[in-house]
C-alpha cells in the first residue's frame, strides 16, 4: 500500500528544525504497518519513505488501525469495519 505526502524539504533534503526556506515537497511513502505504542496503547499506523530512510507514525484510531490491518493481510472481512 502507498501514499503520497506533503513533507517540508530544502533542495531535495530533510528540512533542519528550525529552518525558514522550506518548501513543501510531495514525497511517496510506503506502509510499513500498524503498531500499538506503549504505554499508552495507542495505535499508529507507521509509513516509510519510498526513496529515503525517514519515517512518519500517524497517531489512529482503533477501528482505523483494524481496517489498515486487515487491509495488509488480504482479509476481507464480512461488512464494512466501521465505529
Amino acid at each position: 500500500m502507498r501514499v503520497a505526502a506533503r513533507v517540508p524539504c530544502r533542495q531535495g533534503r530533510g528540512a533542519g528544525v528550525g529552518d525558514n526556506d522550506t518548501e513543501a515537497a510531495v514525497r511517496e511513502l510506503s506502509v510499513v504497518g500498524v503498531r500499538v505504542e506503549l504505554p499508552s496503547n495507542q495505535p499508529i499506523v507507521l509509513l516509510r519513505e519510498v526513496e529515503g530512510d525517514r519515517y512518519l507514525p500517524i497517531w489512529i484510531g482503533a477501528v482505523e488501525a483494524t481496517a489498515i490491518a486487515y487491509e495488509q493481510q488480504g482479509v476481507k472481512p464480512a461488512r464494512p469495519v466501521d465505529a
